[in-house]
């Protein structure tokens, strides 16, 4: 998993928090609940979770987006949930 992150970073052009982002889902994962479900008291980390929700949307839909496949296995690989209606 770690060189799909380092090769996430390499892919960034301008300076990119999406592994910082990342790296703090897999915190709230591992220490807070075991799961990827970001209560609203975790502001911040909630915002980002529901920008993934969207920008996966518009990949699966065909349009701009910053989502790329290998953003999508990562965030699969910790048990991210897509769709948290």
């Amino acid at each position: 998993m770690e060189e799909l992150l380092k090769a996430e970073e390499e892919r960034c052009v301008r300076k990119c928090n999406w592994n910082d982002r990342v790296r703090n889902l897999m915190k709230f994962r591992k220490n807070d609940h075991g799961h990827c479900s970001v209560p609203y008291r975790q502001s911040s980390l909630r915002v980002w979770a529901n920008t993934q929700r969207t920008q996966f949307r518009k990949f699966v839909a065909g349009k701009a987006s910053h989502m790329t496949l290998q953003r999508i296995k990562i965030l699969n690989y910790f048990g991210f949930v897509w769709d948290a209606s």
